[in-house]
């Protein structure tokens, strides 16, 4: 029971990611601080010079470690994570794609290479975690 709570919650997570990551990235307006969703401070962060790449990333990370749960509580083969990342990445990429039709938007390439650079750093955070900590697994799946 515990297993499929967490692997629902797990799943939860990456749909709302996946599905924030594509609104963000399809609004009319790159400024994230302009539609006003996002506390103010957030927004001037995100809308920083020196961050317009990176926050590309960081959704990226959580889609990977969300995903790397998943496939680290379902003891999936190696194959599966590979898949998995080129499923991230085609996410990125339909992201960036879109932004082809939308006006005061346009594709980038570092966006996308950020992006999968995020995504190879969220999963590979799980896979360390689940070899320095073998022990984990069975710890966090014990019913109580």
């Amino acid at each position: 029971m515990k297993r499929q709570l967490l692997f629902a919650l797990f799943s939860i997570g990456l749909i709302t990611v996946s599905v924030l990551l594509a609104l963000f990235s399809w609004l009319p307006d790159p400024l994230l601080s302009n539609p006003g969703w996002l506390p103010e401070r957030v927004g001037r962060w995100a809308d920083h010079p020196d961050n317009i790449n990176l926050r590309t990333a960081l959704p990226m990370v959580a889609w990977g470690l969300l995903a790397g749960w998943i496939l680290y509580f379902k003891d999936l083969k190696i194959c599966w994570w590979i898949l998995s990342g080129l499923a991230g990445a085609l996410l990125v990429g339909i992201a960036e794609l879109g932004q082809i039709w939308i006006p005061n938007r346009h594709p980038d390439w570092v966006d996308l290479a950020w992006g999968c650079l995020g995504l190879f750093a969220g999963m590979l955070l799980v896979r360390v975690f689940g070899w320095c900590l073998p022990g984990l697994k069975t710890t966090l799946m014990k019913a109580r």
